[in-house]
C-alpha cells in the first residue's frame, strides 16, 4: 500500500498493456483499411473496427490490472506473491510483443502509403483514361440532333419545334451508316449549359445540329447549325424561311443539307427519303395535330394523355390513312388506362386504344410505320 499509483500501474504492467493494445490496434486498422476495401466492403465497416477498439481499450486496462501473467498462467493480482524476477521478465516479454507488433504496423503502412496507393491511384487514372478514350474512337458519321429553340416566343408552339427536331431525328436515322441518337437521349440537354464537345462525349458523336424553329401564322423560319462536336466549330450553317405549306420540303432541304456538310454521301437516291411521321396525304393540319399530340404524350399526365388522344383523333379525322397518329393514340389510351383509371373506365379506354391498334396495323400491315409504334401497344393489349 505504500508503493505510488504510478509505481503500482508499472508492476503489474498496465502501462505496457496500454503500450501494447495501442500498436496492436493500430495494425488491425493498417490492415483492415488495406484489406478490407479488396473486398468491396461497406464504408462503415472500418469505421466500426475503429470505434470496437477505442472503446475496448478501457476494459483490457481493468484487466491488466487485476489479473497479472506468471508462469502458471493468468491469476489475479492478489494471488501472486510479489517476485521481482517474474515481473521483470513479463515486462520483458511484453516489451519484445509490442517491439514485434510496432515493426508490423510501420511495415504495413509503409507498404500500403508507398506501394498499394500509388497502384490504386494509377488504375484511377488508366480507369478515367479508359472512359475517355471512346472519344477519339467515335464515328465521324454520328450526329446528334439537340431540341430546336422555341423563337416564336409563344410557350404553346413549343410542340412545333419539338416536332421538327424529331422530325430530323426520324429522316436522319433513315440514312444507312449515320448513328444518329434517340430523342429521349438529345433531349435531355435542352437548355444545357454544356459545351458541345462535352455534349458530344456524353452522347458518343462527332456532329451537333442545333438551332431554332419560329412559327408565325402562314409563315416558317428555322435556323440550323451543324457544329463538330470536338472543337465547337461550325461545319455549315443556314437560315430558311418558307411558307408553312412548304414544311416537309423544307425538312428535306435540311437533311440534305446537313448530310452534304458531313461528307457521307449516304443517301440511296438524290432526295432524303420521306420521314415516316408524315400523314400519307401531306395533311399539315393532320401533320400539326399529331405533333401536339406527340408534345401531350411525353409530358405524361392524366390531362396530358387526355388532350394527347384527343389532339391524335383530330389527326385521323383529318386524315384517315395516318397510321402513326393511329398507333400513338392506342399507346396514349392503353397509359392512361394503366396509370390512371379503373373498372369500367379502364376497359372502355383499353377498348378505345384496341380498336385504334387494330385501325394502325389495317393501314400499315406492312411495316410501313416504325414496329414500336405499333406492335408495341399490340402486345400490350393482346
Amino acid at each position: 500500500m505504500s508503493r505510488s499509483f504510478l509505481t503500482e500501474l508499472k508492476r503489474r504492467n498496465v502501462i505496457r498493456t496500454a503500450g501494447l493494445y495501442a500498436v496492436g490496434a493500430w495494425l488491425i486498422v493498417q490492415v483492415t483499411g488495406t484489406v478490407l476495401p479488396m473486398f468491396g466492403a461497406p464504408e462503415w465497416l472500418p469505421r466500426s473496427v475503429v470505434v470496437l477498439l477505442a472503446v475496448g481499450l478501457l476494459p483490457v486496462l481493468v484487466f491488466a490490472w487485476v489479473y497479472e501473467l506468471t508462469p502458471e498462467g493468468l491469476k489475479r493480482e492478489r494471488d501472486v506473491e510479489p517476485v521481482e524476477s517474474i515481473t521483470r521478465d513479463t515486462g520483458q516479454r511484453m516489451n519484445r510483443a509490442i517491439f514485434v507488433l510496432l515493426l508490423l504496423a510501420i511495415g504495413c503502412f509503409v507498404l500500403d502509403r508507398f506501394v498499394l496507393t500509388p497502384r490504386r491511384e494509377n488504375a484511377a487514372v488508366q480507369s478515367g483514361t479508359a472512359e475517355s478514350k471512346p472519344a477519339g474512337t467515335i464515328s465521324d458519321n454520328s450526329i446528334a440532333v439537340l431540341p430546336l429553340a422555341n423563337a416564336s416566343g409563344d410557350k404553346d408552339q413549343q410542340y412545333f419545334s419539338d416536332g421538327i427536331s424529331e422530325g430530323l431525328i426520324v429522316t436522319l436515322s433513315r440514312l444507312q451508316g449515320l448513328k444518329v441518337i434517340g430523342r429521349n437521349s438529345a433531349f435531355q440537354f435542352r437548355d444545357t449549359k454544356d459545351d458541345s464537345k462535352t455534349i458530344g462525349m456524353k452522347l458518343g458523336v462527332a456532329h451537333l445540329l442545333e438551332g431554332s424553329v419560329q412559327h408565325a401564322g402562314d409563315a416558317v423560319r428555322i435556323s440550323a447549325e451543324l457544329i463538330n462536336a470536338t472543337d465547337g466549330s461550325t461545319l455549315w450553317s443556314e437560315r430558311y424561311d418558307r411558307p408553312y405549306r412548304d414544311l416537309f420540303a423544307l425538312q428535306d432541304e435540311i437533311t440534305t443539307a446537313v448530310a452534304s456538310a458531313l461528307k457521307a454521301r449516304l443517301l440511296p437516291q438524290p432526295n432524303a427519303p420521306m420521314q415516316s411521321d408524315r400523314p400519307p396525304s401531306g395533311n399539315l393540319e393532320a401533320y400539326a395535330a399529331y405533333l401536339q399530340g406527340k408534345f401531350f404524350s411525353a409530358r405524361s399526365g392524366e390531362a396530358d394523355f387526355r388532350k394527347a388522344i384527343e389532339l391524335y383523333a383530330q389527326a385521323t379525322q383529318a386524315d384517315p390513312g395516318f397510321a402513326l397518329a393511329w398507333a400513338d393514340q392506342s399507346r396514349a389510351a392503353v397509359s392512361l388506362a394503366a396509370a390512371f383509371l379503373d373498372g369500367a373506365a379502364a376497359q372502355d379506354m383499353y377498348a378505345r386504344g384496341r380498336a385504334a391498334v387494330d385501325t394502325a396495323l389495317k393501314l400499315a400491315p406492312d411495316a410501313k410505320v416504325e414496329p414500336d409504334d405499333v406492335l408495341t401497344v399490340s402486345e400490350r393489349l393482346f
